[in-house]
């Protein structure tokens, strides 16, 4: 497994401290698979990122950064540990899927029944 970094989405304010298009938040996504036989198991965790502003002196405009600088700046940002946080959430979402330990349903319904109930809210 390999966790995915992306940055969906960047925040800015026009004009801050004498410069413009100054990015302010970074809203990020971190996804995960894993194939086990035929089944692939995946995982997911997304958050939001404000930066530090108050210092400017390595100031990128928004128009010119990049994802691997967004990311930079994301993984800067928080504290140490914190990739290794979000990629372990996500092998535990996958683990879980692949090997649950927990359930739901009602045991009397037999699968014949589900089955016709999903067909009907289809139609």
């Amino acid at each position: 497994m390999a966790a995915t970094w992306t940055i969906e989405s960047l925040e800015r304010t026009f004009e801050l401290n004498e410069e413009s298009n100054v990015v302010t938040k970074i809203h990020w996504n971190c996804n995960d698979s894993t194939t086990v036989g035929e089944d692939t198991y995946s995982g997911r965790v997304s958050g939001s990122q404000s930066l530090d502003t108050s210092d400017l002196s390595g100031f990128v405009a928004y128009e010119d950064v990049t994802e691997e600088v967004a990311l930079g700046w994301l993984m800067d940002s928080e504290d140490e540990g914190f990739q290794d946080v979000v990629e372990a959430k996500i092998a535990a979402q996958i683990e879980e899927q692949s090997t649950p330990t927990s359930g739901s349903g009602i045991p009397w319904a037999t699968v014949e029944e589900v089955e016709e109930d999903d067909e009907e809210e289809a139609a």
